[in-house]
C-alpha cells in the first residue's frame, strides 16, 4: 500500500498547490467486483484488505472543497456481483466522508 499512498499523495500535493481551481475526481473502484465475486481464489482474498484500505485512503485524501468527487461503481459487473453474491458485497464504504455514503 504504500505504493499507493505515495500515488495518491502526489496526486493531492498537486491539487492543493491550486486551491482555487475546481478538479473533478472520478473514483472506479474497477476491482470491487473481483474482489467480491472472487474471494475463493488466495490472490483475490489475499489483496483485498489493500485494495479495500486504498480505495478508502483516496477518498478520504482527495475530499478537499475544490474537488467535487464521484465513486463510479463498476456498473456493467454489478448486476452479476450482486445476483451471485448478495450477501457478501462488502460495506467498506463506512469509513468515507459522510457527504460521499
Amino acid at each position: 500500500m504504500p505504493n499507493t499512498r505515495r500515488y495518491i499523495d502526489g496526486i493531492v500535493t498537486a491539487i492543493k498547490a491550486y486551491p482555487t481551481v475546481r478538479v473533478v475526481a472520478i473514483i472506479e473502484p474497477d476491482s470491487l467486483a473481483n474482489m467480491v465475486t472472487n474471494m475463493n481464489v488466495a490472490k483475490c482474498s489475499n489483496a483485498a484488505a489493500t485494495y479495500k484500505n486504498s480505495t478508502i485512503y483516496a477518498i478520504q485524501q482527495l475530499n478537499l472543497n475544490n474537488v467535487y468527487m464521484y465513486v463510479y461503481p463498476d456498473v456493467f459487473e454489478l448486476p452479476l456481483m450482486l445476483t451471485v453474491h448478495l450477501f457478501q458485497v462488502p460495506r467498506w464504504c463506512e469509513s468515507a466522508p459522510p457527504h460521499l455514503t
